[in-house]
């Protein structure tokens, strides 16, 4: 214990009149990844406990029950019976018109949702102008979410119309309590006898049937109340190919959206981290450079190695301590106010209790990472003999068996990170892809290394640029270092910036070719004759393709559930909720199959299946085994007769799952068109107005809105990728900065030793701008194609779409690399040029 006082006392006499130096940047690296992760993980769990506080008002009570068929009057009896509240509810996709108006810009496609009085069984629905609920939903109201009042210019009390059912808008519905899913659409709330009597819920309609029940109690009681209820429906009602949810699947899209996108956050946020754990080794690299008296006096004057290793590590603990605190604080701070921000987007608040507990684990990652790579330099450090510090030698390249200390705080620190994500699959195996990226750039260097040491040998004159190519081979050079920091950076750098252009490209480029301009939903089939009628007589349109549609629901593959499928995470969504399904009699030519055969056109015998060929490779199905359909309530076997290849980025009418003609060519079913125009908006306008006047029943959806819809999404988070990539950037250009400080007495040596040989100021610069380029050159040259091959995975499990081929990106990167390089490095070295070479020779400072 004395001898741990007596380091203290020391440590901190002498960290009171040092400058940082080297271990600034170190704090800063440590900082900026700390913070990163606290920021993320702060704001992901604040929205998950403002999700979980609200899942009962998301599901609109207790259970909720989902049909797209009408449900039975003996179900909501049941439930009555149970003690249950009940609301009734019917939601589709539709038209809204500004009523008495014939442009074709006054209307909108909604999500419209018929309610009876009993809704909402949980939550509130707050109005503008404020009044009570039962009046804004009187008979031949409506209210709706504030978007739709903007962008239809509408204010309450205006006329507005559903189908042929004319309403009044009563007020804006500033939060919606049932809104658990997430919808490209605006939500219109009308009274459910209204939108049963709009003339809208046809035969085969795409509409949902939603009962939903609340009981009385605390939540444990109101939970088991539910689960109860589900196993006695399964049991009351066996086949039914209702979808049952209760309050722990309230969300799940928008629970998996917060997730993924945090996850992916964090994980940058890790990358931050372990890049700037570079910086970190390079910084405490320099600061051991500057303590070499420190050391060499306390062991003239007989201190013990254990009494100087204590007193190093010390300092170094306690700074790397506060570049810690600094980034848990910085990162509560941003998550407070980022949270704050978007409080009126995402519908909940800062959470104190779950942040800190965020930035706990920021924290305990951030000292892990100080361990793993302050270890090595600390050692090599304390190696050095006195002699040499004295005389300010650069020491040399040997250590001491360091390895099993790092490998042990490096496997604690891979524990810690992956045992305390939210998804540890997928951080463990992104933790082991940066390791063959880090490899291949520390291969870079010395590859740069080799080849300057094999260049220098052969260039017999050269004078400047000869000492520039031999600097990069030197005993101690930092090319590989450099190449590896600097690289790492910017190869982050690249692949965010290639994601990022690649999904833009993805959702804001033109209509792909080919691809139909509109998408026009429940055309009765009675109607489809004059349908086509109104497009022949616009010159605006270009083609016209119809099918039927109906909607299933994957029940069972061969004799297994649907549930306990072994599907790959790919191909899961396919096994949930409903699909469309369409029927076909003879091949079309621009169905490309992969295995199988088609059915003939006049096919009337047991139901047969092709199946999207992506689908049945997840599902490991192919031709002969058998998928049971839950088609209009009903439950049907049907055989794979064959694999398809579905191009899904076409936007073509694609389905999953095309059935043969016979036992369903007569079920009530609807027809979905796709009209190709000559993409004027001012035409395609037209074309929605002649087409919804005529059919209000019929939903016209335009491709080119719903790609700019996306397109502003992607833009969004576009932002928040921006801001990551410029942390990996400030990281890897704080980790080139350190590692130029830690070279800094190499340096001042070369220079010293150069101009005793008569090199001038201007020969010198022109000497490390040569060292510079290459290694500039090099690190942009590494940092793309890491950047390529990590953006190519990455695009091929987001979207399984190739990535474009982007040059001014590539380029920017490259000469982002140079630049970098120059400036930083000529910088860096204004000390070493005004230098005396006299003192230095001495061994003096």
């Amino acid at each position: 214990m004395t001898n741990w006082r007596m380091a203290a006392r020391l440590a901190w006499r002498d960290l009171r009149g040092a400058a940082l130096g080297g271990m600034g940047i170190a704090l800063a690296c440590l900082m900026i990844g700390v913070a990163a992760i606290a920021a993320v993980g702060g704001m992901r769990a604040s929205v998950q406990d403002g999700i979980d506080a609200q899942r009962r008002a998301m599901l609109g009570g207790d259970l909720a029950i989902e049909s797209k068929d009408p449900l039975p009057d003996g179900l909501r009896r049941f439930l009555v019976a149970g003690g249950a509240s009940v609301s009734r509810q019917i939601a589709l996709r539709s038209m809204l018109y500004k009523a008495d108006s014939d442009r074709p810009g006054d209307r909108l496609l909604v999500d419209l949702h018929g309610v009876d009085s009993a809704w909402p069984l949980a939550g509130d629905a707050p109005l503008s102008p404020a009044m009570p609920l039962a009046r804004a939903l009187s008979p031949q109201s409506a209210i709706a979410e504030p978007m739709v009042l903007t962008r239809l210019h509408l204010r309450a009390g205006d006329r507005v119309r559903i189908g042929n059912r004319a309403l009044t808008l009563r007020a804006a519905l500033t939060t919606v309590p049932d809104a658990g899913s997430i919808t490209l659409a605006p939500r219109v709330t009308v009274p459910i006898d209204d939108l049963q009597q709009a003339g809208l819920l046809s035969a085969g309609v795409l509409a949902t049937w939603t009962l939903h029940a609340a009981w009385p109690g605390d939540d444990a009681q109101r939970q088991a109340r539910a689960m109860a209820v589900e196993h006695d429906l399964a049991q009351r009602f066996p086949g039914a190919g209702w979808r049952l949810r209760d309050i722990r699947d309230a969300s799940p899209g928008l629970s998996r959206m917060v997730d993924q996108t945090a996850q992916f956050l964090t994980l940058l946020g890790l990358t931050a981290l372990l890049l700037g754990g570079l910086g970190v080794s390079a910084g405490v690299s320099a600061w051991m450079m500057s303590r070499r008296r420190l050391i060499g006096v306390l062991s003239s004057l007989g201190a013990s190695s254990a009494l100087i290793a204590r007193i190093i590590g010390l300092q170094i603990g306690v700074l790397c301590f506060g570049g810690i605190a600094m980034g848990v604080v910085l990162g509560v701070l941003c998550a407070w106010i980022g949270l704050s921000l978007a409080s009126g987007l995402l519908g909940v608040g800062p959470d104190i209790a779950a942040m800190l507990l965020s930035a706990a684990r920021a924290s305990w990652i951030g000292i892990l990472t100080a361990l793993v790579f302050t270890i090595g330099p600390i050692l090599r450090g304390l190696r050095v003999p006195p002699a040499t510090l004295f005389r300010d030698l650069p020491g040399s390249e040997g250590g001491p068996r360091i390895w099993p200390w790092t490998v042990g705080a490096a496997a604690l620190l891979f524990a810690v990170i992956v045992l305390t994500a939210g998804d540890r699959r997928l951080t463990a195996g992104f933790a082991l892809t940066l390791l063959p990226t880090l490899a291949f750039l520390l291969a870079l260097g010395r590859l740069l290394r080799w080849s300057a040491a094999w260049l220098a040998v052969r260039m017999r004159h050269g004078g400047v640029m000869r000492l520039g190519v031999a600097m990069l081979a030197r005993q101690g050079a930092g090319a590989s270092r450099l190449v590896l920091g600097l690289g790492a950076g910017l190869c982050g750098l690249a692949t965010i910036w290639l994601v990022e252009g690649a999904l833009i490209d993805q959702f804001s480029r033109a209509v792909p070719e080919g691809a139909p301009s509109f998408y026009f939903i429940d055309i009765q089939p009675a109607d489809l004759s004059r349908f086509q009628m109104i497009l022949r007589s616009m010159p605006s349109m270009r083609g016209e393709a119809d099918l039927p549609s109906l909607r299933t629901r994957v029940m069972r593959l061969n004799d297994t559930s649907a549930e306990n499928a072994p599907a790959t995470p790919r191909t899961q969504w396919a096994l949930k909720g409903d699909h469309g399904l369409t029927i076909m009699g003879a091949r079309p030519d621009d169905i490309r199959l992969t295995a199988g055969q088609w059915w003939s056109a006049d096919y009337d015998g047991p139901p047969l299946l092709s199946l999207d060929a992506g689908l049945a490779a997840g599902w490991h199905v192919g031709v002969g085994d058998h998928l049971t359909l839950n088609v209009l309530g009903r439950d049907i076997d049907f055989r794979i007769a064959n694999l398809r290849q579905v191009a899904w980025q076409s936007l073509r009418m694609n389905f999953a799952f095309v059935a043969s003609p016979g036992l369903l060519s007569h079920a009530p079913h609807t027809m979905v068109a796709t009209v190709r125009t000559d993409g004027d908006p001012t035409h395609d306008a037209d074309i929605l107005a002649a087409v919804t006047d005529a059919l209000p029943g019929a939903t016209g959806i335009r491709v080119a809105d719903v790609l700019a819809t996306l397109a502003a999404m992607v833009r969004r988070l576009s932002i928040a990728l921006t801001a990551m990539a410029l942390v990996l950037l400030v990281s890897g250009l704080l980790v080139l900065c350190a590692t130029l400080l830690a070279e800094r007495p190499r340096r001042r040596q070369d220079a010293a030793i150069l101009r005793a040989l008569g090199a001038s100021d201007t020969q010198l610069r022109l000497i490390w701008l040569v060292e510079f380029t290459g290694v500039g050159a090099l690190t942009g040259l590494g940092a793309v194609i890491g950047g390529i091959t990590l953006a190519t995975i990455a695009m091929r499990l987001l979207l399984n779409a190739p990535l474009p081929f982007m040059p001014l990106r590539l380029l920017a990167v490259i000469v982002g690399a140079l630049a970098l390089m120059f400036v930083v490095g000529l910088l860096s070295l204004r000390e070493s040029l005004r230098a005396r070479p006299a003192a230095l020779l001495r061994g003096s400072s």
